[in-house]
This record gives structure tokens, sequence and C-alpha cells, in this order.
């Protein structure tokens, strides 16, 4: 039962991981042209890879096409199998026992992660203080209101933390850093938080960090995640100052620039990790101010169409990959493999039998490879 769970998990990470390189590669042309909001979607939709297996439709509808691809790797797989059947023979014994260590480093990046985050969830919380000033917590009535929201949502004041963000599943809460906001800033902050709540980002963040620790092995699951951590952060922005004008986008992002300054000053050591993520907010920035003048918001049909277009293409080859490897394994399986000299023919009876085949604003973290 292992070995056919992870099996499938080694298939979902290997198709999702190049799925990843896919979508990455595209991104260099998508970014310029579509919305944050969509890259934030389809980087979701391809991490939903790692953990669905999507390839199963493709046998369940029966498609014709399902049909002439599997005789055709059959084909392939028989030639594979008859020509390394002595490599198959020598290293099976050390195949088996792959499931069973990836599941087990699957329990310690579970373990550690748990101690960490609640290592940090202790220290963030004891250094904080409930805010209790009502022009902070007028504002925030006002956005929840404006947006619709009822869920209680407490503020907290904290002067070890270097940017406001939103923390908490079933009891949110927004913590902000020790800096004296005006009112036009905490609205903007609050939108901005209140904006992930409503669209439920805490929830995915946490499922992708469980798939991340069900795929530890794969370092394409961190840098996918981190990815999609980053257009998160880009699509609520773009959610935010939608209704804004020229102005009102500068004054957000004189915002972003100075709680980023203002820690910086209160602690050299942070300087350096502005450093590291001026690439990225540069970025942020650039597309704050620049997606109300580009030339291509007035051609919204046609960002559109080939938005879903290459959508349906990365689903496409993505289901196709993963049913692909599917077959291969599961007509390896039911090849016989005859060993020379007078060995003994060794006959798989079912799949089970297979050797294992080798190939930002949250505070929730997996642990580092």
């Amino acid at each position: 039962m292992i070995k056919i769970i992870y099996n499938q998990l080694l298939i979902m990470s290997v198709v999702a991981g190049g799925l990843y390189l896919i979508l990455k590669l595209l991104s260099l042309f998508t970014f310029k042209y579509f919305a944050s909001t969509w890259h934030y979607y389809s980087y979701i939709f391809m991490y939903m890879f790692f953990l669905i297996p999507y390839h199963r439709l493709v046998s369940w509808l029966n498609l014709s096409f399902a049909q002439y691809l599997s005789w055709y790797i059959s084909s392939a797989a028989n030639g594979i199998a008859t020509s390394r059947h002595e490599i198959h023979a020598s290293i099976s014994l050390y195949f088996d026992l792959i499931p069973y260590t990836l599941m087990a480093g699957t329990l310690v990046a579970t373990i550690t992660t748990v101690v960490q985050n609640y290592s940090q969830y202790k220290r963030i919380f004891s250094m904080c203080r409930l805010a209790n000033d009502t022009k902070t917590l007028n504002v925030l009535s006002k956005c929840k209101q404006e947006m619709l929201i009822t869920k209680d949502i407490k503020i907290y004041i904290s002067s070890c933390m270097t940017t406001p963000f939103l923390y908490g599943i079933f009891k949110p809460r927004i913590v902000l850093p020790d800096i004296e906001f005006t009112k036009e800033e905490l609205r903007h902050i609050y939108l901005h938080e209140l904006t992930h709540w409503k669209r439920h980002d805490p929830c995915l963040k946490f499922l992708f960090l469980l798939i991340n620790l069900l795929h530890w092995f794969n370092p394409l699951a961190y840098i996918a995640r981190h990815d999609i951590e980053n257009y998160c952060e880009l699509s609520c922005d773009e959610s935010v100052v939608k209704s804004m004008d020229s102005y009102e986008r500068r004054r957000y992002c004189k915002l972003i620039l100075n709680v980023l300054w203002n820690v910086a000053n209160q602690n050299v050591k942070l300087f350096s990790a502005f450093i590291d993520k001026q690439k990225q907010l540069e970025r942020r920035l650039n597309k704050i101010l620049g997606e109300q003048n580009s030339p291509y918001k007035q051609k919204k049909k046609w960002v559109a169409i080939s938005a879903i277009l290459i959508t349906l293409l990365i689903a496409t080859i993505g289901t196709g990959m993963a049913y692909a490897t599917d077959e291969i394994i599961s007509v390896a399986g039911e090849t016989s493999i005859s060993v020379p000299s007078g060995g003994v023919e060794v006959t798989p009876q079912s799949h089970t039998d297979m050797p294992f085949l080798v190939e930002g604003e949250t505070s929730i973290s997996a642990p580092s490879q």
C-alpha cells in the first residue's frame, strides 16, 4: 500500500515539477501581458498536480487517444524491460526501500515544521500587544464593512515585526509593526490584509505547506511555493489598487516603501534583507504603477483568450505526462523479465510488485533543505 501511494506521489512530483518549469519559462512572456491574478491561480492549478492525480481522469474517461497512448507506451516499455532486465534485477531491492525512506522524511519534515511554527507563534505573540486605540479600530471597521466581512479580526502591534501580515486560519489576526500610521495608510494596509482573508489565502498557504511536506524531496516544490506566495502578494495588490487612480497608486507604493525604510532605520540588520528582496519589490511597485497605463489593458479580450488557452495547454500537457508515466509503470509491472545464463524468470504479478522508480506574509514555513 505504501509503495502504491509513493509511486503515485513520485509521478505527481515529477509531472508537477516539469509543469512548474514550463510555467516559469512562459512567465517570462506572460508576466508583462497577463494579470497577476491569472499567474497566482495558474500557479495554484499547477501546484495541485503535486496532490491530485489528474491523470486518472484520462483512464476513467476512456478516451480514444488514451488507448493509443497506452499501446504505444506498452511497446516502448516492453523494449525497455527486455533490454535492462539485469539492472532491474540487481537494484529492485534498493528501490523497494525508497518509499519507506520518503515516508520517514515526510514524518521528520512534519515534526520539524510543527515545532518551528509553534516556536514562531509563541515568539510573535509574546512580544505583541492588542491594539485598542480608536483610530486603528475605526479604520478596520470601515474596511470590513466596505468588503462585507463580518469575521472578528483582532489587531496586534509588535515591535519585532518588519511588515504587516495576516496570521491565523480560524482566529485571524492582523499584526502591525510598531510604527505610526495615518488613517490613509491604515486603510491601505487593512484592504490588503482583508483581501487575503476574503480570498482564503491563509487556508491555501496551509494546504501548500502540507503538499510541500509530502514532496520534501523535490526542490522544485519549495521554489514553486515561494513563487506562489510572491504572486499572491502581487495579485492582492492588483485587487486593492484596481479602482485607484495614479495618485492613489503612488501613495500606496509610498506606504510599502515607508514601512520597509522605517523598520530598516530601527534595525540596521534588516537593511540587508531589504536589499535581498529588492528585485521582488521593484516588480511589485512596477506592477502597481504600470498596470493602469499598460497598452495591453485595452486588449482584455485577447489577453483573456490567450490566458485560457495557455491554462488548457498546461493542463493537457500535465495530464498527458502523468498518464504516460503511470502507464510506463503499469506496463513494466506486467512485463515478464527473463534473466539470461540460466537465471530465474521474474514475472511481476501486479502494479504493487513494481519497484519504486526513481526519477511571505504568512508566518507558516517549511523547513529548509
